[in-house]
């Protein structure tokens, strides 16, 4: 497994503390209060931010109208097993440890869970969002399905794209899979929860696809996160 050391800027970090929060329920039902990572921020990161939803035209109150906090990129992260499409992806440690077994149990009950997507920088969500301008999108509509650069949980390293087999990826009708009904009744053991819910107060579009690891695990399966996973 190989560790990926992620630069930071080079001044020291100063300024306001930036949490990264959720403000959601897991799906499973289990009660989670909000997760604050809180991190000293650069006021040089915070410019590149500003500077990259700037350029996208990213409204100025985009953030505060919908309750988001930066969600900061972590200092190291670890390759995963190449996704769907055969591309290399990163999540921190303990996200990916928490992935693997919850994938592992799943199979057990002849659930099928692959991963789509994981960790994602500022500039690659720029980069996404942009190549939607050019197609035509307004950033209205972008936003409603992409969160702005820096905003994204992506950049955590612990949120991931899920998708199963005989489902298209990145869909609505993942909700209607064994998959999804196993994720609602399971996720939450391991650490994980369902970001966008309908009716999120993010405004983001119903995702349910998209889930993140809160570093902490709710049910019986919470004492696996410090044991070995299993090789694949």
């Amino acid at each position: 497994m190989s560790i990926w050391p992620l630069a930071r800027s080079p001044c020291k970090f100063s300024g306001p503390e930036i949490a990264c929060s959720d403000h959601y329920d897991s799906a499973s039902g289990l009660s989670t209060a909000q997760l604050f990572i809180t991190l000293p921020i650069s006021p040089d990161i915070s410019e590149h931010i500003a500077q990259l939803n700037a350029a996208l035209g990213v409204p100025s109150n985009y953030a505060a109208s919908r309750g988001l906090a930066l969600c900061l990129t972590p200092d190291e992260l670890v390759e995963t097993e190449p996704d769907f499409y055969g591309r290399p992806q990163r999540l921190t440690a303990q996200a990916l440890q928490a992935w693997s077994q919850m994938k592992s149990c799943a199979a057990e009950s002849e659930i099928t869970l692959h991963l789509i997507s994981a960790f994602r920088s500022p500039d690659y969500q720029y980069e996404l969002l942009k190549r939607k301008l050019d197609a035509g999108q307004s950033i209205d509509q972008i936003l409603q399905v992409n969160a702005a650069p820096g905003y994204s949980e992506h950049h955590t390293g612990r949120a991931i794209d899920v998708g199963t087999l005989g489902c298209a990826a990145l869909v609505e009708e993942f909700e209607w899979t064994p998959a999804f009904a196993w994720l609602r009744e399971h996720a939450g053991e391991f650490g994980f929860a369902l970001s966008y819910p309908r009716d999120n107060p993010s405004g983001m579009a119903y995702e349910p696809w998209h889930w993140c690891f809160r570093e902490q695990s709710s049910g019986a399966f919470a004492k696996n996160l410090d044991k070995p996973t299993r090789k694949e």
